[in-house]
């Protein structure tokens, strides 16, 4: 995989391990190689195949997409579509 580097993000939201909590940060870098952050903190020094500028950004690693469809949410064929534009679902509407 490619490792990408978000170089000097103005705001960053982090869970660092000993903080125990989510903590607002500024100007880091953050590094992930596909789905995998590797770094999140001052001056990564390692490889990189993509730098992308983080100023006049807020990164917040570590999102997940808890987008889901509960069983009988979609029973209406008015709403039979999906909301997301990636969804599965939304090529059965």
């Amino acid at each position: 995989m490619a490792t990408t580097v978000i170089r000097n993000a103005d705001w960053a939201i982090a869970w660092p391990p000993n903080a125990g909590r989510h903590v607002y940060t500024r100007e880091i870098d953050v590094a992930f190689d596909g789905s995998t952050i590797t770094h999140v903190g001052k001056s990564y020094a390692g490889p990189a195949d993509k730098v992308v500028d983080g100023r006049k950004s807020m990164v917040m690693p570590g999102l997940v997409n808890l987008h889901s469809h509960p069983v009988g949410q979609h029973q209406d064929p008015r709403r039979a579509k999906c909301c997301e534009p990636n969804c599965r679902r939304r090529e059965r509407g």
